[in-house]
């Protein structure tokens, strides 16, 4: 009863336009008050005793580094890098478009970063040679996504802070991913520009390659630093986030010199501008996943789907369909912190290693990026491009096909999902 006088709560404010935080406030003040058994006091105490993390801190500090570096001209120089490598082919700059993001992506660890700073420059450069603009806002799209996988990765970050898992172990799953999804959107991309009989572009001797790889050298650094670090045992994925932060202004400043002192400030209050609204969601929905664990719901859901199978890969199966469907409505912040301590003792009774269960849950949630109505990235997309919201999903969408694709293969392909975590030792 209690929960059901919530859930209304929260569907009506959301229904008159509240943010998403404040709504599911709203709809857990209103459990408190009606529920006898708990004081109210309780719900500011659950909400600071959320920060209380210190895996939590990595969600700032990878943010800022990613700011920084599409501040310090770092983007560019990977972006470079990229087309001396694969941007020979036939639509090479689609090719360009997705190694760029999966480099980029083992330092920003956002999608919503890969957009706003490399995404520009690779839908300019993409316009400015003949493509057209369905393509190159798909690919972009499509290829940011890579990003959240490919360690350091945000949502591994919160998943890991909620499901009690190895924030080392997500990482090291989140490279083999990294590279289905590559492959998936590069076989897209083949098929698109053979049709279409996109350019070929420029091919550069090994020597120019050579040059661009020493120029972007540096930025190439910074993963390196993360994960050997991680894997060497010199730092936590936390103070690993920091490090990232410490090198993106030494390259920025001391090796490219594309950042100067008084550019931090306002690199700062952007970062602190993006941080707030998903620490104001976490906070929010801490104290729902409290609700949840206090009624028990964990187990009624585990009664009601064991009903319907005791097979994980149909149990797989039914929750990707019901995390795709959730991404369309939902914020994957508020999906990852509502649903994370629910489903992990659900798919640890089905026998599916939590670690894997990540993966498949975080790439669900990059896809929910993309789909409307709530797509984060279309949003986005719609203001760096200045097409309608109706023009970037319809360019969007054909480019689910890939990720659905890739989405297929890491659930059911545990052994390859998980095979860098056995060979380093994180998990058995």
């Amino acid at each position: 009863m209690y929960i059901i006088a919530m859930v209304a709560g929260i569907v009506v404010l959301l229904l008159l336009g509240f943010p998403i935080y404040i709504s599911f406030l709203g709809g857990s003040v209103i459990y408190f008050l009606l529920n006898p058994s708990l004081s109210l006091m309780m719900l500011p105490q659950k909400m600071v005793g959320s920060m209380d993390s210190f895996t939590f801190l990595a969600i700032p500090f990878f943010m800022l580094a990613g700011q920084i570096m599409n501040r310090g001209g770092i983007t560019n120089r990977i972006f470079h890098f990229a087309d001396t490598l694969v941007g020979r082919y036939r639509g090479g700059l689609g090719y360009v478009n997705i190694l760029a993001s999966f480099i980029f992506s083992g330092m920003s660890g956002s999608a919503l970063a890969d957009i706003g700073g490399l995404g520009v420059i690779e839908m300019k450069t993409m316009t400015d040679a003949g493509y057209d603009d369905d393509f190159s806002i798909g690919v972009t799209a499509a290829s940011s996504t890579i990003g959240p996988i490919v360690p350091p990765s945000l949502p591994f970050v919160s998943y890991a802070i909620f499901g009690n898992v190895s924030l080392g172990a997500l990482f090291m799953a989140g490279f083999t991913p990294g590279i289905v999804m590559v492959v998936t959107l590069s076989v897209m991309t083949f098929i698109i520009a053979r049709k279409r009989n996109y350019p070929c572009g420029k091919k550069y001797s090994l020597k120019e390659i050579a040059r661009s790889f020493m120029d972007s050298f540096w930025a190439l650094l910074s993963p390196v630093l993360l994960i050997a670090g991680i894997w060497g045992g010199w730092y936590t994925p936390t103070e690993a986030a920091l490090v990232c932060v410490v090198w993106s202004i030494f390259a920025g400043m001391a090796i490219y010199k594309d950042i100067r002192p008084k550019d931090l400030l306002p690199i700062f209050k952007e970062t602190f501008r993006m941080v707030v609204p998903i620490v104001s969601i976490i906070v929010s929905a801490v104290v729902m996943a409290f609700i949840v664990s206090y009624e028990g719901l964990g187990d009624i859901v585990y009664n009601l789907v064991a009903t319907i199978t005791t097979n994980k890969y149909v149990f797989l199966f039914l929750l990707n369909v019901f995390l795709l469907l959730l991404g369309m409505v939902l914020e994957g912040t508020a999906i990852t912190v509502l649903l994370v301590p629910l489903i992990v003792p659900i798919a640890a009774n089905f026998g599916i290693n939590i670690v894997h269960l990540g993966v498949i849950f975080c790439l669900n949630v990059m896809i929910g990026l993309l789909t409307p109505p709530v797509g984060i990235s279309l949003y986005l997309l719609t203001s760096v491009t200045g097409k309608s919201f109706g023009q970037v999903s319809k360019a969007v969408s054909p480019w689910l096909i890939p990720l659905f694709a890739a989405l297929f293969i890491v659930t059911y392909w545990e052994g390859f999902v998980l095979l860098i975590p056995r060979l380093v030792g994180v998990i058995s």
